[in-house]
């Protein structure tokens, strides 16, 4: 993975954003945002992201060749042998750039990886750093890793959608000795809507006060208190098309910058986005600026809190924050908010590459890093979830054993209950694991990721109507958010218009999408034995596994569940323990069968051992007694 600075005119950013997300989602860490102009403060800024870049994509349009900003930015890039020129429109580039091959990105309409698009991806792994390569491949059979149905449990810890920062909540603690924490809003100019942005920000931030700091002192630009800790600015984009926000210190040194421009979203759902942003930037800047765990250098800082900013708007896939994150760790080891969010960021990658290309590469560098950090903070929870996902062949109950460690050693960290939550799904313990999730929300109430996992536990435990009303509220609080997305997404797939959101996905597609299609519209025993074929053809992939038993539950073909699964091998099997007690399955839980399959799969031994028994078995309408089932498998 490679750090990329993206350089644009400001009117090519309908051009700009598709490329940034695609460059991301190749597992880059790309500085993308809209650039603030004018002023020393925001230059600052800039520069310090040029310097931090392995690359230096510059997009040359008719527009950009005419900016100073964007010809200083290649220029910087060209100078140090990092420059990756991209033609949006066939213009040529200006005098000083004419002797780089200009890659020709006209025709790309932000779909697909045509091969100009191939050539980018080339041209910025050849100035990649050798140690932070990282092979990205999609699972085979089809399907995309970023299907969270995909995932396997319990033996990995998978947190779809979860927001780093929550990762680093539990070890804030305001701990100024000096006393509160001064935060002021101000107006970066006198314009009526930055005026207005200010007080809208200060009104917000004042509601999140309580998750943010409970000795944090926020004050207006008319309040007189001298000089504050930070400062938030707040500013309208000339022509009214979004906000900016910036975050400087003390002594007026530029900590973070953003802009926020969504054609999708209405003012008050853009104002509501700054809000929440800013709350979780200042959350991630009060743990810096406290100097619990020492102090980080100006660009070390910026890498710190664009992953904060960053992890409201990433979904579950969240392998560029991996890159700075480990930068900062590096460089400050003992800053533990750091550490806590990269073991996250890394334990979500090894998830997400699950059956992947690059799977072991991902594990053995989540296990190096977890080494590392064991030798400044031993006993920190995220070590041992992180000791969870590594521990690829554990049994059921040293499985969960960890996990509940990790929950008694921090059980205020909203990451580690949802991981307990997911281990508490894939032994039946549901109603646990519900529990699990609405603690997480309640405690991180900042983070789109947690709320969506509370969201899709709800639906995956049958609680729909509930998870439809939480869902609404959360996508007024977040307007269109990525891991908000993937939670509809998941939710319609399941209970909704499945067709139409296959159609609109591109997440969903291949071979095996297109059998679960045929079969889920019309469930006859070709169109079922032709999902099974395909299944037992690919039996070695988990995701593949979890998908085709939950599309059997929902046709109610309970015979072809055991029939697949009595085949199927033994780590397949664990990976789809998770899917077993979704509301679909429901009649193939009451069939004597499952006591059997549950032994096979390791289940039983953990059941009794633990006398932590599933909430089925106390279902009324079971026919059968769990031990006494149990205990005829001896």
């Amino acid at each position: 993975m490679a750090g990329v600075f993206l350089s644009y005119d400001r009117d090519d950013s309908a051009r700009a954003r598709p490329l940034a997300l695609a460059l991301e989602k190749a597992g880059h860490a790309v500085w993308w945002d809209l650039h603030v102009r004018g002023g020393a403060q925001f230059s600052k800024v800039i520069e310090e992201a040029l310097k931090a870049a392995d690359a230096v994509v510059v997009l040359w349009s008719k527009d950009s060749v005419e900016s100073p900003w964007v010809r200083d930015e290649a220029a910087a890039g060209r100078d140090s042998g990092r420059l990756v020129p991209v033609s949006l429109d066939r213009t040529e580039p200006p005098l000083g750039f004419r002797q780089f091959q200009t890659i020709d990105l006209s025709k790309w309409t932000g779909r697909g990886k045509p091969a100009e698009f191939q050539t980018l991806l080339a041209s910025i792994a050849a100035l990649e750093p050798e140690r932070n390569r990282m092979p990205v491949a999609k699972p085979p059979g089809g399907v995309s890793s970023g299907n969270r149905d995909n995932r396997q449990l319990p033996l990995f810890a998978a947190i779809a959608l979860l927001a780093l920062v929550a990762a680093g909540l539990a070890w804030w603690r305001p701990w100024n000795a000096s006393g509160p924490s001064v935060v002021a809003v101000r107006p970066a100019d006198q314009g009526a809507g930055s005026q207005h942005l200010a007080q809208d920000l200060l009104v917000q931030l004042g509601t999140l006060r309580p998750a943010l700091a409970s000795s944090m002192k926020l004050v207006s630009s008319t309040a007189n208190i001298g000089r504050p800790d930070l400062v938030f600015q707040t500013a309208v984009i000339p022509g009214g098309t979004g906000e900016s926000l910036v975050l400087s210190d003390a002594n007026e040194e530029v900590l973070w910058s953003k802009q926020f421009q969504d054609p999708n979203s209405n003012a008050a759902e853009q104002r509501q986005q700054v809000g929440f942003t800013a709350a979780r930037v200042l959350r991630c800047a009060l743990q810096e600026s406290s100097g619990k765990h020492g102090r980080l250098q100006s660009d070390l800082r910026q890498m710190f809190l664009d992953a904060c900013a960053a992890s409201t708007e990433i979904g579950w896939d969240m392998r560029s924050l991996v890159l700075p994150l480990r930068k900062v760790t590096e460089a400050a080891p003992r800053f533990r908010p750091a550490w806590a969010q990269l073991l996250m960021a890394e334990v979500n990658a090894a998830s997400f590459m699950r059956d992947s290309t690059g799977d072991e590469q991902w594990r053995s560098a989540l296990q190096s890093d977890t080494n590392r950090a064991r030798k400044y903070f031993p006993d920190m929870a995220e070590i041992t979830v992180a000791e969870y996902e590594a521990g690829r062949n554990l049994s059921f109950s040293e499985a969960v054993g960890l996990l509940d460690k990790a929950k008694s050693q921090d059980p205020d960290n909203p990451f580690v209950l949802s991981q307990h939550a997911l281990a508490m799904v894939s032994t039946g313990r549901v109603i646990e694991s519900v529990d699990d999730e609405r603690r997480a929300a309640a405690l991180d109430p900042l983070s789109p990721g947690v709320r969506a996992e509370y969201i899709r536990t709800l639906a995956y435990a049958g609680k729909i109507d509930l998870a439809r009303a939480e869902l609404a509220r959360a996508k007024q609080l977040w307007p269109g958010t990525e891991t908000l997305r993937e939670a509809e997404t998941s939710i319609e797939l399941r209970y909704g218009d499945f067709e139409k959101v296959l159609r609109e996905s591109e997440e969903y597609s291949g071979p095996a999408v297109n059998l679960y299609i045929a079969a889920r519209k019309d469930p006859t025993d070709s169109n079922v034995a032709a999902v099974l074929g395909y299944l037992n053809n690919n039996r070695t992939n988990s995701g593949l596994a979890a998908m085709g038993v939950q599309a059997l539950g929902e046709m109610n073909r309970v015979d072809e569940v055991f029939r697949f699964l009595d085949a199927a091998p033994p780590d397949v099997l664990k990976g789809v323990t998770y899917v077993l007690f979704r509301p679909w399955l429901a009649n193939a839980r009451r069939d004597p069968r499952f006591m059997a399959l549950a032994k096979r799969i390791g289940l039983l031994e953990y059941w009794q051992k633990s006398g932590h028994w599933p909430d089925f078995c106390s279902d009324p309408g079971l026919k059968y007694d769990c031990k006494a089932e149990a205990a005829k498998l001896g």
